[in-house]
């Protein structure tokens, strides 16, 4: 028996016990949500394969997130994410173009190089600390030893990936950026696997997908069809955040006749959204649903407040985010480089009855 072949087996081992992360009756999820479940595992495993098991930290290739059927860890339906393995004792040059990229960084984490989620932020820029090209285009370097100059950014030194995030108004017709990214070291090209090199990146592939797998659900509010309030995240916590945003989370669980109707006023910010996901912070899919609304595609009320609503059906009533079917999930809110830390978004349930019913004038 090799040791690859023990790393396989704790492997499977694992995902065999991993749905009791969900299936248990404490968590209190719909059936409905508990088989999402185990889609979910489905495709951690993929990305653990992909991220783990493929990525090199020598020779790193951005692999995207959060594709258009295989969602990972509160993705966005206007973004665009990737990730690459690095490495705290390596320099990297990242360049390309930014396209109609609304906002564009490149979030640096450090932590174990094992698969385990990090704990800390080792750098975080983003377009508003980048000199572009006036085509878009760009250069950067990233490193432990980088001087303080433009375009040149230090990382800590236990950085272990890189996370870029693209961020539109407009997937459809949006120009989408371009970026690559290379060691600045000559590194030879790779020989064929080992035993210890294919054992490690299995029980790497194991911890994030166990470790990412009970991180979910998250906790909301405190009550159903509510939100909680705003929160920003915090550089040497862990996970893959961005301190650039302010989130504000709740759950839904709403008939087929109900309508969630959230108002809330935003500061000036680069982007804002509402956006519903499953229990498992995966959007729902946006190729067929409209699950999603942005700041440059929400109609505001004359005061310059917002009036959101989430249901199956579409109420006609603009600004609404639908739910792809289901009954219950996440609604997310997310503030990106705001000038103000926004107000907690108010929320109340009513019918869609109540919304179509003409209104009296009382007054009169």
């Amino acid at each position: 028996m090799t040791d690859t072949h023990d790393a396989f087996v704790e492997l499977v081992d694992a995902l065999r016990e991993l749905p009791e992360t969900f299936t248990d009756e404490f968590r209190g999820l719909s059936e409905q949500s508990q088989l999402q479940g185990y889609r979910h595992l489905a495709h951690l495993l993929s990305y653990g394969f992909d991220l783990y098991l493929e990525s090199d930290p020598l020779r790193p290739t951005f692999v995207p997130l959060a594709r258009p059927t295989q969602k990972i860890l509160g993705d966005n339906c206007d973004s665009i994410y990737c990730f690459t393995q690095t490495r705290g004792d390596q320099s990297y040059r990242i360049w390309g173009n930014r396209g109609d990229a609304c906002y564009l960084s490149f979030c640096a984490y450090a932590g174990e190089p094992d698969g385990s989620w990090s704990d800390s932020l080792a750098a975080n820029i983003n377009h508003t600390h980048i000199d572009f090209g006036d085509d878009g285009s760009f250069e950067i370097f990233l490193g432990p030893d980088e001087p303080d100059e433009p375009n040149r950014f230090k990382t800590a030194a236990r950085a272990v990936c890189v996370i870029s995030r693209e961020y539109y108004f407009d997937r459809d017709s949006d120009r989408v950026a371009e970026i690559y990214i290379e060691n600045t070291a000559d590194v030879p090209a790779p020989g064929p696997e080992t035993d210890a090199s294919l054992s490690e990146k299995l029980r790497a592939v194991g911890n994030f997908v166990s470790q990412t797998a009970a991180m979910v659900p998250p906790p909301g509010s405190e009550e159903h069809n509510m939100l909680g309030e705003p929160f920003g995240f915090d550089p040497d916590g862990m996970g893959w955040g961005t301190p650039d945003n302010v989130y504000a989370l709740g759950t839904f669980d709403l008939s087929d006749d109900e309508v969630l109707v959230i108002r809330g006023r935003s500061p000036k910010c680069c982007y804002w959204g509402v956006q519903t996901w499953n229990a498992y912070m995966q959007s729902f899919d946006a190729r067929y649903h409209q699950v999603s609304l942005n700041s440059a595609q929400a109609a505001l009320n004359p005061d310059g407040s917002w009036t959101v609503y989430v249901s199956k059906e579409d109420p006609a009533l603009g600004n609404w985010v639908g739910t792809a079917g289901h009954q219950d999930g996440l609604v997310f809110c997310r503030w990106l480089l705001a000038e103000e830390f926004p107000e907690k978004p108010t929320a109340s349930v009513t019918t869609m009855a109540n919304l179509r019913a003409p209104q009296v004038d009382i007054t009169s």
